[in-house]
Formats: C-alpha cells, sequence, structure tokens
C-alpha cells in the first residue's frame, strides 16, 4: 500500500480493514495456555515430595498473608496515632493564635528620625501598651453605653406600643357602650 499523507479516507479505510480480516483468517487458531500442572506422582516418594512442596508453599503464603496483616495493623495503629498528634496540634496552634496578641502600633516611632535606628526601654513599651489597653477599654465602654442605650430604646418602644394597644382597646370598649372599671375598683374586688 502506498505511503499515506493525512488521515485516511473512507475507502482507504475499507481497504485497511479488508487487509486486517484475511491476515486474521490465515493465522492458525490455538487453543489459550492453561497453566501447566505438574504430572501426579507415580511413586510414593514422588507423592512424598509432592506433598512436602505443596505444605512450604502453603505456609509460606501463609507467612507472606500474616506479615500482610501484621504490617496493615501496624500502618492502621500509626495512622491513627498521627491524626491524633495533628488534631492536638492544630489545637494547639489556635489557641496560641488566640493567645498571642497581633501587634498593633504602639506609636512609638518617632517620625523625626524615621531613617534611624531607634531604641525603647521596657519601661516605655509598658506604658505604650498600658495607653493600647485603656483605649481598647474605653472603646468596649463606648459599644456598652450604645447597646445600653439601644436596649432602653427597644423597651421604651415596646411600653409604647402597650399603651398604644390598651389605649386602643378602651376605645372599642368605649363605643360598644362598656366602660372599664378603673384599676383600684378591679384590685379591691380581686382582695
Amino acid at each position: 500500500m502506498p505511503f499515506l499523507a493525512g488521515p485516511p479516507t473512507g475507502g482507504e479505510i475499507a481497504a485497511l480493514q479488508r487487509i486486517r480480516h484475511t491476515q486474521e483468517e490465515d493465522r492458525p487458531i490455538t487453543p489459550p495456555e492453561a497453566p501447566t500442572r505438574p504430572a501426579a506422582p507415580t511413586t510414593a516418594r514422588g507423592f512424598r515430595r509432592q506433598v512436602r512442596a505443596a505444605r512450604l508453599r502453603q505456609s509460606l503464603l501463609r507467612r507472606n498473608v500474616e506479615s500482610f496483616i501484621r504490617a496493615g495493623e501496624q500502618l492502621l495503629d500509626e495512622n491513627n496515632l498521627l491524626k491524633h498528634e495533628n488534631a492536638f496540634l492544630k489545637e494547639t496552634v489556635k489557641t496560641e493564635q488566640r493567645r498571642r496578641k497581633h501587634g498593633k502600633p504602639l506609636g512609638l516611632l518617632n517620625k523625626e528620625h524615621a531613617g534611624q535606628a531607634q531604641f525603647f526601654s521596657p519601661a516605655r513599651i509598658q506604658a505604650a501598651r498600658e495607653r493600647a489597653d485603656e483605649l481598647d477599654a474605653q472603646k468596649q465602654q463606648k459599644a456598652a453605653q450604645v447597646e445600653g442605650f439601644e436596649l432602653r430604646r427597644a423597651v421604651q418602644k415596646d411600653q409604647k406600643a402597650v399603651t398604644l394597644a390598651e389605649r386602643k382597646a378602651a376605645r372599642a370598649e368605649g363605643r360598644c357602650g362598656t366602660i372599664p372599671p378603673p384599676p383600684e375598683a378591679t384590685a379591691e374586688a380581686r382582695s
């Protein structure tokens, strides 16, 4: 067949298939190869040898299986230990991150000498940290005041809604012709 330039066309594909088909028909058909079995022993000695060989293969197989089982158990145990260790390490990292105070600038840098080396005494650092803590406390106090104010406002709004509902109920009863008794009279009637 001549050298094909480019992908084969429909006619060329059909020709290739015919060639393959005829080549397959020319091959002799052979049965699949079966695993060869040893010949049956004809003597007692040969029988004993075969039994010994079978026992040896079986014991080797058993040893291999047992070693695989042991290795698998060891890997499972190691995996469990590593999982627990990993969980504890993750927890430790989280607690460390919570404890670590992410540094906000303390305002210790002197802007006049920005390009020069600056040294800070422990007392200055402590004072700056105390100032930062005071500012945080003030922010928290303001937030608590705002929250308290909003809570009071919500309570007042609820009280206003209750009184408004009572007034509407009183008006509705007044329209029906019944007059509600004064609060003192109901208290005396109960006792």
